[in-house]
């Protein structure tokens, strides 16, 4: 077989395999309650491919490379991916209840509320470093680049840092307003609202609006995928828009006792710079075997 047709299949079939990861957006999960409780993992086009009971009703989802970290009463559970229990932590004091959970690196952040309000910083196996009051009752927390965390509660979004530091305090003028949910990627903030209105709000980092659009549900999680759509959960329905408000898709389970509380992606899938260097690879590569593919014909 001729090898500089040898070399332009394969190149052509790597390449095809990179566009391919880089269009699988890496699964999305949602914590569910209601008539179940559990867990479902779910691919860019919201086509279910694995799920797990969890017997607990979780009010917050976070996903890192290896493991799933949930938010469920006193308790900060944290379960590998297939479903495995990992870890289960309960707070002696059943009067907290842990409202929302993110993680960043090594660390995993947690929201609570009742009887005290603030955020928990803790290590991946869920034992704590620091912990500080807010006075307020968060309904989701993001984490951000820097130490920065990204709280919402009623008509407030709020960025601290993961030492306490209040940075903002960003106050819709109108206290009908109920932001839900917020998430984080690439420099900017997004948040789900309700109440007097329902939609997604897109913010810079000193949270200021550069863009919002309507839905017409209540959305209680909110979170970025690979390609900068939003997944949305809602009652039985998951959706995904872009960040421009264009609905993409969308499901809905048969049960409508099912409760999709709230939703996270997983962030494992490589950057598209790495996909880049990978190209660069194959080119340099497809080069080598043309020049060997050139001395031997010229013998």
């Amino acid at each position: 077989m001729n090898k500089a047709y040898l070399f332009g299949a394969v190149v052509a079939a790597q390449l095809a395999l990179a566009g391919a990861a880089m269009a699988d957006t890496g699964p999305v999960y949602s914590a569910y309650q209601g008539s179940q409780l559990g867990v479902t993992e779910r691919n860019a086009g919201l086509v279910q491919q694995n799920s797990f009971n969890t017997g607990v009703n979780a009010s917050g989802i976070a996903v890192n490379a290896t493991d799933i970290f949930l938010a469920a009463g006193n308790h900060l559970i944290d379960y590998t991916k297939a479903g495995g229990l990992v870890q289960d932590f309960a707070f002696p004091d059943a009067g907290i209840n842990y409202s929302g959970v993110a993680t960043k690196g090594a660390k995993v952040y947690a929201t609570y509320t009742g009887s005290q309000q603030g955020v928990t910083v803790r290590d991946l196996s869920l034992t704590q470093s620091l912990s500080f009051g807010t006075g307020l009752d968060a309904t989701g927390i993001a984490a951000g680049d820097g130490g920065h965390l990204y709280l919402t509660s009623a008509n407030h979004i709020l960025d601290y840092l993961d030492n306490g530091s209040l940075i903002n305090d960003m106050t819709f003028p109108d206290a009908g307003i109920l932001y839900s949910a917020v998430a984080y990627a690439n420099s900017t903030v997004y948040a789900a609202y309700q109440g007097s209105q329902q939609g997604v709000t897109v913010r810079d980092l000193g949270l200021n609006q550069s863009f919002f659009f309507g839905v017409n549900f209540n959305i209680s999680g909110i979170a970025v995928g690979q390609n900068n759509d939003l997944y949305l959960s809602s009652g039985n329905h998951l959706y995904d828009y872009s960040t421009g408000g264009v609905l993409l898709n969308t499901f809905t389970f048969p049960d409508t006792g099912i409760i999709y509380k709230a939703i996270a992606t997983d962030g494992a899938v490589p950057e598209p710079a790495s996909w880049a260097l990978m190209i660069v690879g194959f080119g340099l590569a497809g080069s080598a075997l043309r020049r060997r593919a050139g001395r031997k014909a010229l013998v």
